[in-house]
């Protein structure tokens, strides 16, 4: 069974992504700045040895497995050809796995990244109005979580999870890592100093090098 090739997987990661934004009308800075990248390696392509060619799309498929990481993974469906395929949201409705899944992952995304934030905290001292106020949202959820609805307690992790976004795209994605399964670290200075973070994917998993 032979897998797609650089140039298909990068064409595949498209037109998942294209499906994507058509359906929820919005992005964020990693995936422009992947588009981007995308639409500059075509135009070039052709000033580009083999090597060089290889050589970018490799960079561009790291980063876009960064952007699925980003979104969730499990909003996408992977073959073994390494074809991939955006769910729509008028399908997930009628499947209860990816239900299932999509709330574990944003529970555990939610949890994980509030800890990721609080190293942030103990490591940039500086005042952070926007950091400070997801802070208090989330710890006002904290205080009511046990008194929702399954259909309430979503909702309220959502739009934690869209706030923290927000801050995100102000700090800076590129001092996190995020993970498959709904992990994020954030990357100490003192680790950045000395420390070049490559994220390379296997299969369902990621490990840092």
């Amino acid at each position: 069974m032979q897998k797609n090739s650089n140039k298909s997987t990068i064409l595949d990661f498209d037109l998942a992504l294209e499906n994507y934004l058509d359906d929820n009308n919005k992005s964020f800075p990693l995936l422009d700045e992947v588009i981007q990248d995308v639409n500059n390696f075509r135009g070039n392509k052709k000033n580009l040895s083999e090597a060089e060619q290889k050589k970018e799309e490799d960079k561009i498929i790291k980063k876009y497995n960064q952007v699925l990481n980003i979104i969730g993974r499990y909003n996408f469906i992977f073959d073994d050809y390494g074809n991939i395929n955006y769910i729509w949201k008028s399908e997930r409705k009628k499947n209860e796995e990816w239900r299932n899944k999509s709330q574990k992952f944003k529970a555990k995304r939610l949890f994980k990244i509030s800890l990721a934030f609080e190293s942030y905290g103990d490591d940039n001292k500086e005042n952070f109005p926007d950091l400070d106020k997801v802070i208090e949202d989330h710890n006002l959820f904290y205080d009511k979580e046990d008194k929702l609805s399954e259909k309430e307690l979503t909702k309220e992790i959502e739009k934690l999870l869209t706030e923290y976004d927000k801050v995100l795209d102000i700090v800076g994605r590129d001092k996190f890592i995020f993970y498959n399964d709904g992990d994020v670290n954030y990357i100490w200075k003192e680790d950045r100093k000395w420390v070049k973070v490559e994220i390379i994917e296997i299969g369902d998993m990621q490990v840092q090098m």
